[in-house]
């Protein structure tokens, strides 16, 4: 027996392709919608560039680039991948429909993105805790 209409699941009445954007979206939402999709696969892809790339992105010291058996693993730094990587996902979930994502892409913005760059920055330039060396190793690309 068919379903009636009022009884479908919601997965099956959201199918969006890779680059859909919300149905009846103006120009702002549509362009909002790829700028998301773009973060997402990069935030979602962030853990290829610390543990295999290991170009210099943050403090942690991962080893040598691309070579897979000198992987340094640090708990503070997954940690920070795992959240950046799970927000990713979220952020394309995000881009098919952002009005109803308010919340999420608020936290993104302020907290998670403007906020972080700024403790992280600050961070950069700090004497007393020996972290300022990292701002001058680690912006080029090296340890």
């Amino acid at each position: 027996l068919a379903r009636p209409e009022s009884h479908t699941r919601a997965a099956d009445r959201h199918i969006m392709g890779l680059l859909a954007t919300p149905p009846g979206a103006d120009g702002w939402m549509r362009a909002y919608s790829y700028f998301l999709k773009f973060e997402g696969n990069v935030f979602a892809g962030i853990g290829i560039v610390a543990y295999i790339l290991k170009w210099g992105v943050a403090w942690h010291w991962a080893g040598e680039p691309f070579n897979l058996t000198d992987i340094k693993f640090s708990a503070y730094w997954d940690m920070i991948i795992i959240l950046y990587t799970t927000l990713g996902i979220y952020l394309l979930f995000a881009s098919t429909n952002p009005a109803c994502f308010k919340p999420l892409l608020g936290w993104a913005m302020w907290g998670g993105n403007f906020c972080h760059g700024v403790v992280a920055f600050i961070h950069c330039f700090d004497t007393k805790q020996g972290s300022e060396k990292y701002g001058k190793d680690t912006l080029g690309g090296t340890h």
